[in-house]
């Protein structure tokens, strides 16, 4: 292409989806070599991207390493500190419960702060790891763009996906981690609890042990009494010692035994009853509804009382039928049935208090997670109205940014191209201002729910107060425990009853009596862990509002983190956008003043090319010097050798004649060569004036699918406009320095020619009959005549005019007819007319010299015999041209081959190899390939003289020109119609 200094330059300005039609090899490899650069600088980029992902996996993987091995190690602690506690016989001490719990705390918060640093090492890392493929993509994206394989658009829409792919990794990396630190927490917070549990266990393990029975057992079916109290024992004793006063012995076990075992079913539906509402509290606890509709346990206790008192009525029912069958020591019966009765109800009256005891306590924390839940619910609406405004405003300075970066990409040169971008680069900086503060004001609005901890805390505290105040501590032997519906009101009068109901019923009441004190143990240890808890509610209320502050920091967190990375990618984005236009910018600013410098070039060197061009060596042009030197060469040897003058004479009118040939045959030459080199001149100024208009039609602004700015493409098409009037101007200068160049050599020619013609016709004067004072009659200018000399040569008649330096020559064999005129007062006159139209006529002095020429002229022009005329006469000199000459000027072959002939379309007929069709044509001819044999004989008889259809000339698109004659006409054609 026109107006490119090199091949890239000239790839650059195509199309980007061009494909040459018919290219050459050199394009082929150059196109060939920018797509192995292309899938070489993507390999580059694949490996880079996996070094960079090994490496930071590696990191990862001996961070996980590190840290399962300090949480097995944490573990391990704790479960050694748990070790040694279950090795203490008996009770641990109290002092040292807490230093326990202290351990194993302080071993949670390390195991917890180990999972901290994990996951902030592994959120360093994946950054790490997105900063290191971005900067790797960055570097490789230049190369792309330089490589020039596919278009900056498509490069620059793949750069893109590439950065949303990264930082759709790393956020999705992140979540990753955050789930792993939430589910290790949660699993720490398992083991803390467990642990506690257990150490809790051990410590009233211990104080149960020394009450003689553990309250940890009150809420199952079966309970299986490991010791018994003294009491118990003691009246064990006394049943066993007392002996029965009822006579009939059968009768009296079997409704001691249907007591007893009514009595152990109304104890068993008790239990179960409580067991199934205590289920019904634990599932219920922190249910909102539940909370709000059950603050208080009237309705289970009212449950509990109805089962207890269907157990009374049953056992009333029974006891009393079977006393009825007996007859004896039924007053002691009716005893024992009451003794039941008041046992059942002791234990019922337990069961409720520690069923209001664990309701109310449990719906203390209940109330207070509402409380929390409220407070926790305005502030993130509080957080959240205020997240809403700052995106609303954010969303409102977006319009800007996306005016600045459309402007960016559009501008029209370098300076406001870096003045756009450093305009970015400011709204950039204020947004990235204006989202820390707004990330700063909604996390100082989400601190403010620190504030609550206080008044919730009291709140609290004082609730616990009063329920403690309300369920006091009892002590067991006290005299609430010695009132009515005790079971140790029943020891005494146990023992006034006979031996065998005293076997029987006393063990079922002495159980009852274990459960009992059991419950109550229970319910003390319940209310004395409750209040060495109380200490630890300030803190338990500050971490609660701690962690919940925390978790719910971690989306706003996130959100800054995500709006932080937006501005990273914005960076990134007006960075790409930045180097494409000004790679854009550059490469057009290249291939313009590379298409400038072409037309320059061309402007300044066509005038110099020009005149250089135009020389005696030019090829085409006529060899003048060479034929100069060779007639030099031939008068230097006339000179030397000793000759006839006769034949120096002759010699020298021939060379005389050679030189005025040739110096005709060089200036007509030089006007050929100056006619070429005009057209070349225009050829040339024509292909820079289309190579400006395919220029301006690359020129396609960015409304049109371009990357043009309008102020870009008027700045160049009136540097255009500048450059063509410029080829204007140098075509005019190169013209007047080729005519210049041709008078020159001209002149230089004449300069070398005049000697040698000045020699010839001195010695053609001194050897020469040539007749002196001639007159030679213009038609049109009769009164000043040409006066001269007049010579015969071997195959001219030449008047020479010494005045104007004027010869005239005409060919002896041109001559048509000489006549003689009436002699005149001037001379004798003498008219010759030539064959070519031209008549001269001469006034000879002399009337004899006259008649001699006269006669002369007609003997020379009109020959008598062939073997007169010159040719038979002439000796050729070893310098001329061989006789050969001239037969091999043109050869058939070379010319069709130079045609690309033979072809798929014409191919070589032999048909004419003898001159069998056609005797006027050559011998080969080439046909159409289609044509066979019948088509072309017939077509040769059907056409004048056989001149069948054949190829004369192909061009290079595939247009023909043949040759033939016309059809036949009349019987003729009626004969080949009839063949």
């Amino acid at each position: 292409m026109s107006g490119c200094s090199d091949d890239a330059s000239a790839v650059s300005v195509l199309p980007y989806h061009w494909s040459p039609r018919k290219g050459g090899s050199i394009l082929a490899k150059y196109l060939k070599k920018r797509e192995d650069d292309h899938f070489k600088v993507l390999k580059d980029l694949q490996e880079a991207t996996s070094g960079v992902n090994e490496e930071i996996e590696s990191k990862v993987r001996i961070l996980a390493e590190n840290l399962l091995c300090e949480i097995n190690n944490n573990q391990h602690e704790i479960d050694c500190v748990i070790a040694e506690q279950d090795l203490i016989e008996g009770a641990p001490p109290a002092e040292n419960h807490n230093d326990v719990l202290n351990k194993i705390e302080s071993a949670i918060s390390e195991r917890l702060q180990e999972i901290s640093d994990f996951k902030e090492e592994a959120l360093r890392l994946e950054n790490e790891r997105a900063n290191g493929l971005r900067k790797v993509l960055h570097d490789h994206f230049g190369r792309l763009v330089a490589v020039h394989h596919e278009p900056p658009k498509e490069l620059f829409r793949k750069f893109d996906e590439k950065i949303y792919e990264i930082n759709k990794q790393l956020l999705s990396n992140c979540a990753a981690y955050n789930e792993l630190e939430e589910q290790l927490r949660a699993k720490a917070n398992q083991s803390q609890i467990k642990a506690r549990s257990y150490i809790n266990q051990l410590r009233l393990g211990v104080v149960i042990n020394n009450r003689g029975r553990s309250a940890i057992q009150c809420d199952k079916k079966e309970i299986n009494i490991n010791k018994r109290s003294k009491s118990a024992k003691e009246s064990i004793k006394a049943i066993s010692s007392a002996k029965l006063s009822l006579t009939d012995t059968v009768e009296l076990d079997e409704c001691i035994n249907r007591f007893s075992e009514e009595y152990r079913n109304a104890i068993t539906n008790t239990y179960e009853a409580f067991l199934k509402e205590l289920s019904e509290l634990h599932k219920q606890i922190g249910v909102e509804s539940y909370i709000q509709k059950q603050i208080c346990c009237a309705n289970e206790i009212s449950i509990l009382e109805r089962k207890l008192t269907k157990s009374f009525s049953r056992l009333s029912e029974v006891n009393f039928q079977s006393a009825m069958t007996i007859n004896r020591d039924l007053s002691e019966l009716v005893d024992c049935i009451k003794m039941m009765q008041k046992s059942l109800l002791a234990v019922g009256n337990q069961l409720k208090d520690t069923y209001t005891l664990l309701h109310e306590a449990s719906h203390l924390w209940d109330a207070h997670m509402i409380r929390l839940a409220l407070a926790q619910k305005l502030t993130m609406a509080a957080v959240e109205d205020l997240a809403t405004r700052h995106d609303s405003v954010e969303q409102a300075s977006d319009v800007p940014f996306n005016i600045a970066l459309e402007q960016l990409m559009t501008a029209s040169d370098v300076d406001k191209l870096q003045q756009h971008y450093e305009a970015l680069d400011v709204l950039l900086t204020r947004k990235s201002e204006e989202y820390v503060q707004h990330g700063d004001i909604e996390m100082s609005r989400l601190e403010e729910f620190i504030k609550l901890r206080e008044p919730l805390t009291n709140i609290l505290q004082a609730e616990f107060d009063l329920f403690i105040s309300k369920y006091p501590i009892a002590s067991y032997g006290s005299a609430e425990d010695e009132g009515e519906g005790s079971v140790r009101e029943t020891h005494p009068r146990i023992h006034t009853l006979n031996m065998r109901l005293q076997t029987s019923i006393a063990r079922d009441i002495f159980q009852t009596e274990v459960e009992e004190i059991a419950l109550k143990n229970w319910r003390n240890g319940f209310l004395e862990s409750f209040r060495n808890s109380l200490p630890l509610l300030s803190e338990k209320l500050e971490n609660q509002v701690r962690s919940w502050i925390d978790e719910r920091s971690v989306p706003l967190k996130k959100r800054h983190s995500f709006k932080t990375l937006s501005l990273e990618v914005r960076k990134e984005r007006i960075a790409v956008a930045r180097d494409l236009r000004l790679a854009q910018l550059r490469n057009h600013e290249n291939c313009f003043e590379s298409h400038l410098g072409a037309i320059n070039e061309l402007a300044t060197a066509l005038p110099t090319e020009v005149s250089q061009l135009l020389t005696f060596d030019t090829p085409g042009l006529y060899p003048i010097r060479e034929w100069a030197e060779r007639i030099r060469t031939g008068m230097d040897e006339l000179k030397e050798t000793s000759v006839d003058d006769e034949v120096k004479r002759l010699k020298m009118m021939s060379y005389a004649t050679r030189l005025a040939n040739h110096r005709r045959l060089f200036e007509e030459s030089s006007v050929s060569i100056v006619e070429s080199t005009k057209k070349l001149i225009g050829q040339r100024v024509q292909i820079a004036r289309i190579s400006n208009i395919r220029f301006v039609s690359h020129l396609k602004l960015f409304s049109e699918g371009g990357n043009h700015s309008a102020t870009e493409a008027a700045k160049m098409c009136a540097a255009l406009v500048k450059a063509d009037d410029i080829v204007e101007g140098c075509v005019g200068r190169a013209l007047d320095a080729l005519n210049h160049r041709r008078v020159d050599l001209l002149s230089q020619a004449d300069q070398l020619i005049h000697p040698l013609k000045t020699i010839a016709e001195d010695v053609i004067k001194e050897t020469g009959k040539g007749l002196e004072n001639v007159q030679l009659l213009d038609k049109y200018n009769v009164r000043n005549p040409s006066k001269g000399t007049l010579y015969f040569a071997t195959t001219h008649l030449i008047f020479v005019d010494h005045e104007m330096r004027k010869e005239t020559w005409i060919l002896l064999m041109h001559i048509s007819s000489v006549e003689r005129l009436p002699i005149t007062t001037t001379g004798s006159p003498l008219l010759v007319r030539t064959k070519t139209f031209q008549s001269v006529f001469f006034v000879i002095p002399r009337e004899r010299d006259c008649h001699e020429m006269h006669q002369t002229l007609l003997r020379l022009s009109q020959p008598v015999h062939i073997e007169e005329l010159y040719c038979f006469h002439y000796k050729s000199t070893p310098d001329d041209l061989p006789k050969s000459a001239g037969w091999n000027f043109f050869d058939i072959q070379t010319e069709y081959q130079r045609m690309n002939v033979p072809n798929e379309h014409w191919v070589l007929c032999n048909g004419n190899k003898d001159y069998e069709l056609c005797d006027t044509y050559p011998s080969e001819v080439y046909v159409p390939a289609r044509a066979s044999t019948a088509v072309l004989v017939g077509s040769a008889s059907f056409r004048s003289r056989g001149r069948l259809p054949v190829l004369a000339y192909l061009h290079h698109n595939g247009a023909a020109i043949a040759r033939c004659s016309q059809p036949l006409s009349g019987f003729s054609a009626s004969g080949f119609s009839a063949r």
